[in-house]
């Protein structure tokens, strides 16, 4: 078995037993700001490439699949206007065909794109919002008066899209099968079934509101297109629970810049799925971060005090982002977790 098929095994074995301990992280094969890295034949833990589908994409494209007009925001970022603006709408959703418009035509690109990848390399999840995150945006503003005076329209479009996520997610695996990479974000190695999904919306709904929108829905992805790698940007305590509610999940993944000290999410979370931290240039500076209350003098002090602060069961799989460009953090790193 050569090293990639090494690593690779090593891997699919670590996503397996959560609760074994350890510290890989992921460059995705990128090129680093360190020469002495750079020269070594596999430096980081990624065996083979992941890659998005070469496809316009955006946070809005399930928006999009349902009818939401594309624009432009004033930076040029392809984005939506809302198409759901009273009880009837919300109430008389219907989902997308399949192989029609934008579904269609995504399908074809990974179609097309996974038949022309190098030998093991792989297509990682698009980037799938929660129900609740999409119907966020397809209702704007209507969305947060819903949520008191309509619950039960609410809940009706939540039925629609949660069922067509998962009739196309169901295809996307389909048409995937054998060059998957279900973690589509952070950029870290997997194989197999299941789904990236990013419930951004439970920081900003009560815990009782996102139990009841979102893990309800959250459940029924993960049941029929799981295991789950989740993903939400600001973690507090009051969420623990509803996270923790939420079944079938392999990856859990947030940011530490703008969330509850990382000690204490590792001490709820250690063990139940690979720990996939994402840590970015100056996430240490961060809002979130500071108000953890230690001075963290870089990057590599910052990472340093997630891994030791977290119990012997937490697994961590860690995406390095752009901290590759920054060699003196990226090498600290490197010889803190070799030299341990």
């Amino acid at each position: 078995m050569n090293d990639k098929e090494t690593l690779r095994s090593r891997l699919l074995w670590a996503w397996e037993h959560p609760d074994a301990g350890g510290v890989y992280y992921s460059a995705n094969g990128a090129e680093t700001a360190s020469e002495r890295l750079n020269a070594m034949p596999c430096w980081d833990h990624t065996p083979y490439r992941s890659h998005y589908v070469d496809y316009p994409m955006s946070t809005a494209i399930f928006p999009w699949m349902f009818g939401c007009e594309k624009v432009t925001t004033s930076t040029g970022t392809p984005w939506l206007k809302p198409c759901l603006h009273t009880t009837r709408d919300f109430q008389a959703l219907k989902p997308p065909r399949l192989d029609e418009g934008i579904p269609g035509e995504l399908l074809e690109a990974m179609r097309r794109q996974a038949a022309t990848l190098p030998e093991h390399e792989l297509i990682r999840c698009m980037d799938v919002q929660s129900p609740l995150g999409i119907l966020e945006l397809m209702g704007g503003e209507a969305f947060y008066t819903m949520l008191i005076e309509a619950p039960e329209a609410i809940h009706a479009a939540l039925r629609v899209i949660t069922d067509f996520q998962c009739a196309f997610l169901s295809q996307m695996q389909r048409v995937l099968h054998g060059r998957y990479n279900p973690c589509g974000f952070p950029l870290v190695y997997q194989e197999g079934d299941g789904i990236m999904v990013a419930d951004d919306t439970m920081s900003l709904v009560s815990p009782a509101m996102h139990r009841e929108f979102s893990v309800t829905y959250l459940n029924q992805l993960a049941e029929r297109v799981g295991p789950l790698y989740y993903h939400s940007c600001s973690w507090s305590e009051p969420y623990f629970e509803n996270i923790l509610a939420i079944r079938n999940v392999k990856g859990y993944n947030w940011n530490p810049g703008d969330s509850v000290d990382a000690a204490i999410i590792t001490r709820a979370f250690a063990g139940k799925g690979i720990l996939s931290l994402h840590l970015c240039a100056g996430m240490h500076r961060d809002k979130g971060a500071l108000r953890w209350g230690r001075p963290f003098a870089d990057e590599y002090d910052f990472f340093k005090y997630i891994v030791e602060s977290a119990p012997p069961t937490a697994t961590f799989y860690f995406w390095l982002s752009d901290i590759c460009r920054r060699k003196e953090p990226l090498e600290k790193i490197y010889d803190f977790l070799h030299n341990a």
